[in-house]
């Protein structure tokens, strides 16, 4: 009791001599503090029946657990996601909060409140639920059994891996390949040389008798076997005939091209030589300046007339250019 009237006979002197603690009762006097304070504590019970209710409902559920899970298929499993609502601490919320409620609810003690909304941690609620088939089981008639590698193939493998290496050999040496493009490019210069056959003379229906009889058209077709075989001996002599007939790797152009034209050849012996012999050993000697001293090739190839750079040429005048006396043939 003595106590009580020391604390109050204190309280009475801090408000009296602390200006602050007499303008906080006066503000405890004011009616719209009064107001607010009501309308807070409103939507605090308010908040709680809310929770009160949540949890009622989830411990209902949990009570009937057969009736739930036989409205859901056997190939599908429930995910629940806690996501913390506005002016939630997140390190506080519990694992469980159906657990952590109930136990609250049990041993009787009251939910944390205050007039401070940020000093109360509410509990987790289920915001949003997804649903996720899981894969379909493989059956079991598909599944392979394992079991230990067979030794005979564990020993075809190296038989296997020579074939493979035999092949790509033969793939990047093929011989016989390059030969047959080689002897098809061969035969295909002397389809060019030798004239081709008649198209026309081997068309259906040109050139014969129209009806089934086959003696109508006899000779038009031994003509045109005569005309083929005559194309096919012409196309093996030449064939024979080439330089590299006997040389499979070797194609020399016969495209029936002269190396040298007629009109560059010499059909008799020039002058001064007197034989043919005479004149090839001249021509045997090379004129050019690399087998032959500069004053030797300048000699050679030096014209007979010299005329400098830019002057003008006058053309021969034939009056001046004496004229040959003609000889009268004495008659006898």
């Amino acid at each position: 009791m003595v106590n009580s009237l020391f604390k109050e006979g204190d309280d009475a002197t801090a408000n009296s001599s602390d200006p602050f603690a007499k303008a906080r009762s006066e503000l405890k006097g004011m009616q719209f503090m009064k107001n607010a304070k009501e309308r807070r504590m409103k939507e605090m019970r308010d908040e709680l029946q809310a929770l009160g209710d949540d949890v009622q409902n989830n411990t209902s559920e949990t009570t009937i657990p057969a009736k739930r899970t036989s409205q859901k298929k056997k190939d599908t499993l429930e995910r629940i996601v806690l996501q913390p609502g506005r002016g939630v601490d997140c390190g506080k919320v519990a694992l469980d909060p159906e657990n952590t409620a109930e136990e609250a609810l049990n041993h009787g003690e009251p939910l944390p409140q205050s007039e401070f909304a940020g000093s109360r941690a509410r509990g987790g609620k289920i915001s949003h639920v997804k649903t996720i088939k899981p894969e379909a089981p493989r059956p079991a008639s598909e599944e392979e059994p394992l079991s230990a590698p067979d030794s005979a193939a564990v020993e075809e493998r190296p038989y296997d891996d020579e074939l493979t290496k035999s092949y790509l050999v033969s793939r990047a040496f093929a011989q016989d390949e390059v030969d047959g493009e080689f002897l098809l490019k061969k035969n295909a210069q002397v389809d060019n040389v030798v004239e081709p056959l008649d198209r026309n003379a081997a068309l259906p229906g040109w050139g014969e008798w129209g009806g089934e009889n086959p003696s109508l058209n006899k000779r038009h077709k031994e003509k045109v076997a005569h005309y083929t075989l005559q194309k096919e001996i012409e196309k093996s002599f030449l064939l024979k005939s080439r330089a590299d007939a006997s040389l499979d790797h070797v194609v020399i152009n016969h495209d029936g091209v002269e190396l040298v034209p007629d009109r560059m050849t010499l059909h008799m012996v020039p002058r001064p030589f007197s034989n043919a012999q005479e004149f090839a050993r001249s021509m045997r000697q090379p004129v050019g300046p690399e087998w032959s001293s500069s004053i030797g090739f300048k000699e050679g190839v030096q014209p007979r007339v010299e005329v400098q750079q830019g002057q003008a040429v006058v053309p021969l005048d034939v009056s001046n250019v004496p004229r040959k006396s003609k000889t009268k043939r004495r008659k006898t």
